[in-house]
């Protein structure tokens, strides 16, 4: 999906954070929805910003902040490295 419609990714304290683009709102809440209902150890924040939206997924647990960093589509030297 970040490939489709994302502009960015980049480490944040915690996780990852995603700029996509704002025409995808829809599907970006479905998505967001549906990761959190299973990974209940992360928390997701997305917030308009400009014409894209910013979506934060972080976690408190180092194993939950790497997590996060996959799903951001960051590689695994950059999410050791983020923890």
């Amino acid at each position: 999906m970040r490939e489709e419609i994302g502009l960015a990714a980049e480490l944040i304290p915690h996780g990852a954070r995603l700029w996509i683009r704002s025409d995808a709102e829809a599907p970006t809440r479905v998505l967001v929805r549906r990761e959190a209902r299973c990974c209940g150890f992360l928390d997701f924040e997305i917030v308009s910003h400009n014409d894209s939206l910013r979506v934060d997924i972080t976690s408190p647990s180092p194993l939950g902040a790497q997590v996060a960093v996959f799903l951001a589509g960051l590689n695994a030297e950059t999410a050791r490295q983020s923890c």
